[in-house]
């Protein structure tokens, strides 16, 4: 019920906050993998008309800053244990389950009882190591203010020594209510309320300790609602101003130096796919809030953002700061013979292949290029002239970098395999199959096995007959069990197609040598219903007629 935490059950992509763990992130981790001794809290809720227990009131630890530092849930009798304290003062509270975080965030089988307002338990010392009891404690009734609403993201954030203006929904937020931060110090401004919603600001005083912190409404007749950790203080986002050098080898070792602003201690900077954590083993180092300097460890190629993130989540971003370049490596096009009218799906496999490479043949840039992995590109062709070889080249973003390989274009449609029938049979092989496909030819190989990537390996069919274009028939080679590929490949052409994961080897049959038993089923006397449902309606309606014949007198008498 934490809104600030990691935890919290909405999250959207936009609340970067996320990213660090909230107090209550931490001492729920505590008290499940305890490293050392952390301080405990515990009590008991009753309502005042039968003192029976209040189930599932979510039970918060304020530290003596107004701090989130701790939450829980009292069980089914109401009882409860605030686990994970660092020793200190804490104000405790008991608040109901019943917006932003509700019951239907819970897994099942959980009591949460929600009828009672935000309700002080008192404040409580206790050390590192030992367990306090706050003893026995009746909730007040239910009240009809309630601050949060489920489509608002939390956390907000208010910055340090700035003010922010927000708005958060809820009910019954009327005129003459007030609303005030659990860290008095924390200045509430410019308050307007609108029933279903109140907007306000946030003023944070330099040197208020980062963290999440509860607003706490109260409404005109006293009733009151927290909405717990929905603040979150952060200091100002940093900034990146300047990184030098600009451009390193995808080896590593450019000693880069960053410049800007608002850099503290415990900030990580992410370049491609390396992250630097400061003060860490081939990290980064904050010199100071203005500098961070690291080594470039081995990083994929292309053109980076420079990203340093604070310990709170907020983070400052230069677009494009880094650059790592080398030339890609084309180790294999397949299939390396298009129609030229284009269509064709090609896969280059090689290295260094990275966003925003571009793939040209004979000149003319590809429309549909995706860059499925830095060892994979695949390519739908435009079409071109027929003839070749042609150079098919792919040039990275950075200019002067590419690699080439060939392709040909025929003037004839590329085969098409859209699937076999049946689509199974066992290792041994010598199975019949169907493969349904368009502009199927007789002088083809196919190919059970081979790599979709490159079209190489597998084992060969035998005894192709083409049926017509759309039909061909082949006898299945013996293979390993499993899911495998089918390639046909115009031995005339060179064109060629893949079925992925088209075809599976089932294992052996058992053979039948004539000897062992078999087990047959014993039937069982037949009914009424079998009688009618079968041929014998046809006797009975026989035999009926006969004495109905019988019955009937004659014409002649």
């Amino acid at each position: 019920g934490v809104c600030g935490a990691t935890m919290y059950p909405f999250v959207d992509s936009t609340v970067i906050l996320h990213r660090s763990l909230a107090f209550d992130d931490a001492g729920g981790m505590r008290s499940i993998y305890p490293a050392s001794s952390f301080a405990r809290v515990e009590g008991m809720l009753t309502r005042s008309s039968d003192d029976s227990g209040v189930a599932g009131a979510h039970v918060v630890a304020l530290d003596a800053d107004g701090h989130v530092a701790g939450a829980t849930l009292s069980g089914p009798d109401g009882a409860y244990t605030l686990r994970g304290l660092r020793g200190g003062t804490f104000s405790v509270y008991a608040d109901p389950l019943d917006q932003p975080v509700s019951v239907s965030n819970l897994s099942g089988g959980q009591t949460i009882e929600t009828d009672f307002q935000t309700t002080d338990l008192g404040s409580i010392t206790v050390a590192s190591g030992e367990t306090a009891s706050l003893g026995e404690h009746a909730l007040e009734p239910d009240a009809v203010v309630q601050l949060g609403h489920v489509a608002d993201d939390y956390p907000l954030r208010v910055i340090l020594g700035e003010s922010t203006g927000l708005v958060v929904r809820g009910s019954g937020l009327r005129l003459g209510s007030t609303l005030l931060c659990s860290d008095r110090r924390i200045a509430i401004t410019n308050v307007a309320w609108a029933q279903s919603s109140v907007s306000f600001d946030v003023e944070v005083p330099a040197g208020v300790p980062l963290g999440h912190v509860d607003l706490v409404v109260t409404d005109p007749n006293g009733s009151r609602d927290t909405l717990v950790g929905g603040l979150e203080i952060t200091p100002p986002t940093p900034t990146v101003n300047l990184v030098s050098p600009m451009s390193g080898s995808p080896d590593g070792d450019a000693n880069v130096t960053i410049r800007g602003a608002g850099f503290r201690d415990g900030a990580r900077v992410v370049i491609g796919d390396r992250i630097y954590r400061d003060g860490d083993a081939f990290g980064c180092d904050v010199g100071d809030a203005s500098t961070i300097t690291l080594t470039t460890g081995a990083t994929i190629a292309g053109d980076h953002d420079v990203v340093v993130i604070d310990e709170s989540g907020v983070e400052g971003r230069f677009i494009e700061g880094f650059s790592v370049d080398i030339a890609p490596e084309i180790f294999s096009a397949f299939p390396s013979v298009g129609c030229s009218a284009g269509g064709t799906r090609v896969v280059l496999t090689g290295e260094h292949f990275v966003p925003g490479a571009e793939v040209s043949i004979d000149g003319i840039l590809q429309a549909s290029v995706t860059v499925v992995s830095p060892t994979r590109l695949d390519v739908v062709t435009t079409g071109g002239v027929p003839g070749g070889p042609h150079v098919l080249r792919v040039s990275s973003p950075a200019a002067g970098f590419f690699a080439e390989t060939e392709f040909t274009y025929v003037n004839f449609p590329d085969p098409v395999v859209s699937s076999v029938t049946p689509d199974e049979a066992d290792t041994r092989g010598g199975a019949r199959v169907s493969l349904l496909g368009e502009h199927l030819d007789s002088r083809v190989r196919v190919v059970f096995g081979a790599d979709p990537r490159t079209g190489t390996g597998g084992v060969t069919g035998e005894s192709i007959e083409l049926v017509d274009e759309g039909l061909l028939r082949v006898t299945v080679p013996a293979a390993s069990r499993g899911t495998t590929s089918i390639l046909i490949e115009n031995l005339t052409t060179g064109q060629a197609t893949i079925l992925e994961a088209g075809f599976t080897y089932t294992g052996e049959r058992d053979l039948d040598d004539g000897g062992g038993c078999s087990a047959v089923p014993l039937q069982r006397p037949p009914t009424m219903r079998d009688v009618f449902g079968g041929a014998g309606w046809i006797l009975l309606a026989f035999f009926a007629a006969f004495l109905r014949a019988r019955r009937c007198p004659s014409a002649a008498a």
